[in-house]
Order: C-alpha cells, then structure tokens, then sequence
C-alpha cells in the first residue's frame, strides 16, 4: 500500500517509512526468524541485544544481495551515521554499565522502533532508532568472524552471554 497510504494515517512517520513493498521481504524474515529464534531466559540488555542482533543475522543469511540498511529500516544516512558512531556507541553502553542490567527502560531506549536511540545526549536527533538491535547485530557478525566454520544452527542456539565472549567483539573505527 506504501508509506503514504489513506489508511496509515496516524501512524508515526519513523514507522510508515517502511512500510512499502520494498521492505516486505525483510518484514517477512523477521517473522521467520522470530519463529525460529528464542526469546532469551536472560533477561539482561545483552542477552536481548544479541537475539535481535541474530534475527538481523538470518537477514543477512535469507537475504544476502539486500542492503543491510534495508534490512534492518534504516535510511542510508542512518546506517551511514551508525557506522561511524559505533565506537562512541559501545563506549557509551560500556561507560553507563547498561549490557548486565536488567531495565526495561533501556529497551524502549534502545531497541524498541523508535524515531531515535535515547542517549540522553545531544546526539539523540542524529541517531536512528533501535542502535541496540544494530549493536547486537555487529556482536553476532563479530563471532562469525571468528568462527567462520560455524554452523547458523549452532549460532541461534547460542546463549547470548558465550556468544557475546567468543565473539571478542570490538567496534570498528572508520576514519575520514
């Protein structure tokens, strides 16, 4: 129906954005992957982080000619601002202790669609929403890097913790 549809009306714009036919296979493998996925028992930032960071992982798996921007809702600029901000990310999650707890509030910050991440910083209107998922995404791409061999079952099925230290994730810096 696209993005402009009579029918979208009052529906937030940073969610009407992508609903169009060219998201439609993501919105698709995101449902798969959700019925293949589980939810973790661990209820920590990290553990949540990394299982949205996986069923990003099956995009990439299911659709591997995509753009990851559109893979996971971003415009180009957005994913072109993450990129570049993923250091000061991570260290912003490291600093304010946020990967072990258990708040519900970082969710809504973090992962939750949302037209921004709440850092509560001047950067807040610059970042996309949802940076966590993005983070957990580069978690479990991190731990393919390392295992390449490894198979996806075995990736899913990974508690998120073991997954997050085999993966020695650390962010890559991109200098202009």
């Amino acid at each position: 129906m696209g993005a402009d549809h009579h029918l979208y009306k009052g529906i937030p714009l940073y969610v009407k954005k992508n609903m169009n036919k060219h998201n439609l296979t993501s919105k698709v493998v995101e449902e798969y992957a959700k019925y293949i996925i589980d939810f973790p028992k661990d209820r920590s930032f990290l553990s949540k982080m990394v299982y949205h960071g996986k069923l990003l992982y099956i995009k990439d798996i299911l659709m591997p000619h995509h753009e990851d921007s559109l893979k996971i809702g971003y415009t180009r600029d957005q994913n072109k601002w993450v990129n570049e901000n993923e250091v000061f990310i991570w260290q912003y999650m490291i600093e304010k202790q946020i990967l072990f707890s258990t708040k519900t509030t970082l969710d809504y910050r973090f992962l939750m669609p949302a037209p921004f991440s709440k850092f509560y910083l001047e950067i807040d209107n610059d970042s996309p929403g949802r940076i966590g998922q993005w983070i957990g995404w580069q978690i479990v791409k991190s731990y393919k890097d390392e295992f390449p061999d490894s198979k996806l079952q075995e990736i899913l099925s990974m508690p998120s913790q073991d997954l997050f230290n085999k993966s020695k994730y650390k962010p890559r810096r991109i200098w202009k």
